[in-house]
């Protein structure tokens, strides 16, 4: 860790410990988090330990579970289409959306 001070300069060789007043990052063996996956979310879990969500697949989105008590990747939903037909309010035409949007409204 680079270290300029009165005393000392240079690069000291150092172990964090659980004492945050050594500074920088703190080895998994301290920290108890360990599995961690490249991509992946921290997450808390019960009891105050966190947990390892991993990085979801292609074309998934993050969301809350069911019971919304987690985070979960599910399949990502289609919405709209251009020519989906929407019958907007009480205009009485069937338009597609994007001649709604063509029209501004």
């Amino acid at each position: 860790m680079p270290i300029d001070t009165s005393v000392i300069t240079g690069t000291q060789a150092h172990r964090h410990s659980i004492d945050s007043s050594d500074g920088g990052f703190l080895q998994s063996a301290v920290t108890g988090m360990t599995n961690l996956t490249e991509g992946g979310i921290i997450q808390g879990a019960a009891g105050n330990i966190q947990t390892n969500l991993p990085i979801g697949a292609a074309g998934e989105r993050l969301a809350v579970n069911a019971g919304a008590t987690a985070l979960e990747y599910v399949a990502a939903g289609g919405g709209a289409s251009c020519s989906d037909i929407l019958n907007v309010g009480n205009a009485g035409q069937n338009l597609t959306l994007c001649q709604w949007l063509e029209l501004g409204a």
